[in-house]
């Protein structure tokens, strides 16, 4: 099952099941291979991940890729990165969800000259809604043609610090071991509950934290549209994790301070919490370790490996400061920067 959460704590959460998700995956695929994508022409995914967004996040690399890129750079950013490939048409969310990037997006579209798809059901005036279009076609398992294990799923950008992102092309091949050498050292069962507040640019919010659950038949929820930057949410996060059932979080270090100074204190539902992106304090793992009586399991990875490299299995006591072992179906080698 897919659980959306609400930024609003009065709205009511959203849910589908995996039925319903893997039919509307397989008609956004078939609209979209409508409107132009193909194995050569990705799709550049502006969008958040509502409900709707993710459903197109996944369909869009069905008959060809998904290239999600950070919506908040800048316009200029966006068009020049935008023309580093070829691309059939733009995905973004609905103007009422965030009329900031749906302007960005529609400028992204004009420069390119495709079209401009907004994943939600409200397109806006004039707008035309991805969801609905999805409509005219048929859910059917399995899609034709599928793609083979090397084609290229998605296209994530990685790096940007000193100058615009590299592309990282990770083929259908590669998004599974990383999916299935995490899976070994975490928890495969779907019974978990995994909980994701990353966005869908980065690799551990696009594969590692959502795709994962869906590959291992995981209920997944989303922590609003915004994730962990919606503060109303992460406000009343624990209560949240006791209402949806969450015993696994996978987050970023700044994240996990965040969230031990909201501890409301009581029993937590949480089992197991995994950590990337950036070092761990060990003061901080050794403060979980007090107050759950868990610590924090960490990883170490890189866009081009589709997540962790190497990780602390969470059926052990996880060491402070060491990014863990390799993860079956990767070479690590130990070198000298000198």
């Amino acid at each position: 099952r897919l659980t959306l959460i609400d930024d609003d704590p009065d709205a009511d959460a959203r849910r589908l099941d995996y039925n319903d998700l893997v039919a509307a995956i397989f008609r956004t695929a078939a609209a979209l291979r409508h409107v132009g994508q193909s194995r050569d022409k990705a799709v550049l995914f502006l969008g958040l991940p509502t409900i709707e967004g993710l459903v197109a996040f996944w369909g869009a690399q069905v008959h060809g890729a998904v290239w999600p890129v950070n919506p908040m750079l800048s316009l200029a950013q966006l068009q020049r990165l935008a023309t580093a490939m070829p691309v059939a048409a733009v995905i973004a969310p609905a103007p009422a969800l965030s009329p900031d990037i749906h302007a960005k997006a529609t400028a992204v579209a004009a420069t390119l000259g495709v079209p401009l798809l907004a994943a939600d059901r409200d397109p806006g005036p004039g707008g035309v809604s991805l969801a609905a279009l999805a409509d005219g076609f048929s859910g059917d398992f399995p899609p034709e043609p599928l793609p083979g294990d090397l084609d290229i799923a998605a296209c994530f950008p990685t790096g940007g610090t000193t100058g615009l992102p590299k592309i990282a092309r990770l083929s259908h091949r590669n998004q599974i071991a990383g999916i299935m050498a995490t899976a070994l050292i975490h928890d495969p069962s779907p019974d978990i509950v995994t909980a994701n507040g990353l966005p869908l640019f980065h690799v551990g919010g696009g594969v590692i934290a959502t795709t994962r659950a869906l590959v291992l038949g995981q209920t997944l929820v989303q922590l609003s549209p915004a994730g962990f930057r919606a503060p109303r949410l992460m406000a009343r996060f624990w209560d949240e994790a006791h209402r949806h059932g969450i015993d696994q979080l996978i987050a970023v270090p700044t994240v996990f301070s965040d969230l031990i100074e909201r501890w409301p204190g009581g029993a937590s539902p949480i089992r197991y919490f995994i950590a990337g992106a950036s070092k761990l304090p060990a003061s901080l793992n050794e403060r979980y370790e007090r107050v759950f009586g868990i610590g924090v399991h960490e990883g170490y990875g890189m866009t081009e490996c589709s997540g962790f490299a190497t990780g602390n299995p969470v059926g052990q006591p996880p060491r402070a400061g060491s990014a863990g072992q390799p993860l079956p179906f990767y070479d690590v080698r130990v070198g000298d920067s000198d």
